[in-house]
């Protein structure tokens, strides 16, 4: 009986919820034909913490992450890792 009661009563744990950028939920056609030739990504205000999957994207240009929460140090890292101003210049 005090099993129940103490698992009844226990507070739950704190999780730490991380709200992912993922480019897949915003295509409307989910294959790698589409996600080659897509070129902008619209994440814009989605209480973003982190970006990811962005792999099968080689033609994007444009990302929109105004209003999220990804701090700038990830925001350089990513850039960084998918030369944004290499394929730019082009």
């Amino acid at each position: 009986m005090d099993n129940v009661f103490n698992t009844l009563i226990a507070r739950p744990t704190a999780r730490i919820e991380t709200n992912l950028g993922n480019p897949w939920e915003i295509i409307p056609i989910k294959n790698k034909k589409y996600a080659k030739e897509c070129a902008e990504i619209h994440l814009a205000g989605r209480n973003v913490d982190d970006l990811t999957l962005f792999e099968d994207f080689p033609n994007l240009e444009v990302l929109w992450i105004n209003n999220n929460k990804v701090k700038k140090n990830k925001k350089q890292k990513i850039f960084k890792q998918w030369n944004f101003n290499k394929r730019l210049k082009k």
